[in-house]
């Protein structure tokens, strides 16, 4: 089965590294069409009991692939809980443009505000969400 999905040489259900009690369910494109913009959406619920989505989009990259690409969860403290996007993304192939989606289950963190920020080339932006238990 191809799961490629122009990502180079991951697979579609790779899931995350980061905390040691962090779960990701998922990293997935959603849309192939290319944005005219890097866009970091506000989470989906939120709050969110156990799970959330974040989107976020990457225009045309500069040479080759979008390199540097940062999806990080920091607790209230500014403390780095989760990084969901996996240091290979980051790689030689890059990411493609488009638009994707991940889920973030923070079943094994406490309620509370959580910080999640993308960050690529030239691009850096924060938005807040809640875990509520």
């Amino acid at each position: 089965m191809n799961c490629n999905w122009g990502l180079g040489l991951i697979r579609s259900d790779m899931g995350a590294y980061g905390g040691k009690d962090s779960i990701v369910i998922g990293i997935k494109k959603l849309y192939t069409n290319v944005p005219e913009e890097y866009y970091l959406s506000q989470n989906y619920p939120n709050p969110f009991n156990p799970t959330t989505k974040i989107r976020f989009s990457l225009p045309v990259p500069s040479e080759g692939g979008v390199k540097e690409v940062k999806l990080i969860i920091y607790d209230v403290l500014g403390r780095e809980v989760a990084s969901l996007i996996p240091p290979l993304w980051g790689g030689k192939e890059g990411l493609s443009p488009g638009t994707y989606e991940v889920v973030w289950d923070g079943s094994n963190y406490s309620s509370g505000i959580y910080f999640y920020q993308l960050a690529v080339e030239n691009f850096i932006e924060t938005k807040k969400m809640v875990l509520l238990r």
